[in-house]
């Protein structure tokens, strides 16, 4: 096993995060301390996300990222030309989809198609997290 062990800088603000990479049985395995930052986006509250493979580890389809939300937060309810995959990891909440709420809570699962409006909302008592997968190309 050959390890290799790189910063990844974050351009948005200079934040250095260690990467490891180990080649094992010919595959190349990316293990990485992530780090959570700030969702930006106008109409979010209280919600962090963390890229953990995406293009610039080499993921030509798929990017893959964890959410966090804390008690009383949510992501902004929007739409997009793009789906989304989703796996509630831990906590409970609010799935809004097209005006609809449905619960969620962990070891649940959502599909989000294209250009319906949706967003997460936390309304347990302990952090919702969950992982979500986009495409790399947004159609």
């Amino acid at each position: 096993i050959h390890i290799l062990k790189v910063n990844r800088k974050f351009p948005w603000n200079d934040t250095e995060i260690p990467l490891y990479l180990y080649r094992q049985g010919g595959a190349i395995v990316i293990i990485k301390d992530y780090k959570f930052l700030p969702v930006r986006e106008e109409g979010a509250e209280d919600t962090e996300k963390a890229v953990l493979i995406g293009e610039e580890e080499g993921a030509r389809n798929f990017i893959m990222r964890v959410f966090r939300i804390i008690p009383g937060g949510f992501t902004p309810y929007h739409k997009h030309d793009w789906e989304h995959e989703v796996y509630i990891l831990r906590g409970e909440g609010t799935v809004k989809i097209a005006g609809k709420e449905e619960p969620i809570k962990q070891r649940d699962a959502a599909f989000i198609p294209p250009n319906i409006e949706h967003q997460f909302i936390n309304t347990g008592n302990e952090i919702l997290e969950f992982i979500c997968v986009i495409p790399t190309r947004k159609r």
